[in-house]
């Protein structure tokens, strides 16, 4: 569900970019981007604001002003235009604006310089129709799909790249921006014979109406995404802290008898812990079951997508990206319930913790806790050096491409 979801996120990001690029061509073939002058200077490949409105209007690219004028301001929001001197806010007026890829500004937007590269990479490989074909598996097409490694070799004959670890390095960077992916989404990008596609038909026309669509696309995805596990930790973490230990605690160890797989650790209280965590849960077995009943009924299942293995994750090709996270515990704790035995992963994140500011995210794995490798080690011993050193600690989590993207900006 939620890997459904990131996906129409990227999806209406990169839309909106098209929308934007597809308008940029139609202005300079009717000539509503013009050299201009204005108290004794010019101003290059720029357009003025009420006459675009107009044009806007004319070619239906919207019904009234006021969604014209909306409209270019999302395309401002999305840097792909901006107020020749940056003073400006898009406005039906008098005032010029100019696209960013027509003064090479979007170099510095990260978005923006893997959505061209891969618009110059997705024509130049339509226009040849030597890489492109249709590949057949049980009970599946994947349409104009290519194997990356003759995209490599044909990128090398066109002179796109002119080593292969250059071209190696261009493909994985559009797959880690989304622009390209494995056709199951599996494996980062490879020079063999795995299979990928484009995220996007970059030769859809749109309007430029259609990105009001594809934003409220985006907003009704992004604010679903993690509803059931948010309630669920807030719930958890807001009960009183000699409650949550003991039914949380005695919930896991229930679990463990029966399903390792799926036990859980909330990390609730930072108050210094002088046993194992198995020993404060015998000693606390003395909670009341009501309690215990209603904490194991919020309990989530498992947020993995499906099994990941140790090995996978220390692969060198793995598309799982490390990424440091320093946090420091409130009067409650750090936030986060941690699940899964080698590796261990984040189950959930309480919104209003310290790991949800720090920018722990479910489905990360734990890859070592102050500088220790965790990968091999079950959910409650991670837990227990999380806890070691209160009040504040330093992990490494390994998140999938398809996830880092969407929230790394």
């Amino acid at each position: 569900m939620l890997r459904r979801q990131r996906s129409r996120i990227e999806a209406c990001k990169y839309k909106i970019l098209l929308v934007g690029e597809q308008l940029r061509f139609q202005m300079h073939v009717q000539h509503v981007i013009e050299e201009r002058r204005f108290r004794l200077r010019n101003y290059k490949a720029c357009f003025v604001g009420r006459d675009a409105v107009d044009w806007l209007i004319l070619n239906r690219h919207a019904h009234t002003r006021e969604e014209a004028t909306m409209c270019m301001g999302l395309l401002q929001d999305q840097e792909i235009i901006h107020h020749v001197c940056d003073d400006h806010l898009f406005k039906d007026e008098c005032l010029f604006y100019r696209f960013r890829r027509d003064d090479e500004t979007y170099l510095q937007n990260k978005d923006l310089r893997a959505f061209f590269k891969g618009q110059h990479l997705f024509d130049r490989l339509f226009a040849s129709r030597a890489v492109l074909r249709d590949f057949h598996a049980p009970g599946v097409v994947y349409r104009d799909s290519f194997m990356g490694r003759e995209l490599i070799d044909w990128m090398l004959q066109s002179g796109l790249s002119i080593t292969r670890d250059a071209a190696i390095k261009d493909c994985r960077e559009l797959l880690e921006n989304d622009v390209i992916k494995h056709v199951t989404d599996d494996y980062h990008f490879r020079d063999d014979d795995l299979i990928y596609q484009f995220s996007l038909d970059f030769h859809q026309p749109y309007l430029l109406s259609d990105i009001l669509t594809f934003r409220r696309t985006s907003s009704s995805s992004s604010s679903s995404g993690y509803t059931r596990s948010s309630v669920e930790m807030t719930a958890l973490r807001r009960r009183s802290t000699p409650v949550s230990m003991t039914s949380s605690l005695r919930s896991a160890a229930d679990d463990s008898s029966s399903d390792s797989s799926r036990n859980s650790l909330p990390l609730l209280n930072p108050s210094p812990l002088e046993s194992s965590v198995d020993d404060m849960s015998g000693r606390l077995h003395s909670g009341s079951t009501e309690s215990t009943d209603s904490t194991c009924s919020l309990q989530p299942k498992s947020v993995l997508l499906r099994h990941v293995t140790v090995q996978e994750l220390e692969n060198p090709d793995t598309p799982y990206m490390k990424h440091t996270v320093k946090m420091v515990s409130d009067s409650v704790g750090y936030g986060f319930v941690i699940r899964g035995n080698s590796p261990a992963y984040v189950q959930t994140v309480d919104p209003n913790g310290p790991a949800a500011a720090a920018g722990i995210k479910v489905r990360q794995f734990i890859h070592s806790v102050n500088g220790k490798n965790v990968l091999r080690m079950d959910h409650k011993a991670v837990g227990k050096l999380i806890q070691q050193k209160m009040g504040t600690v330093c992990l490494v989590v390994m998140t999938h491409k398809r996830d880092a993207a969407v929230q790394t900006r």
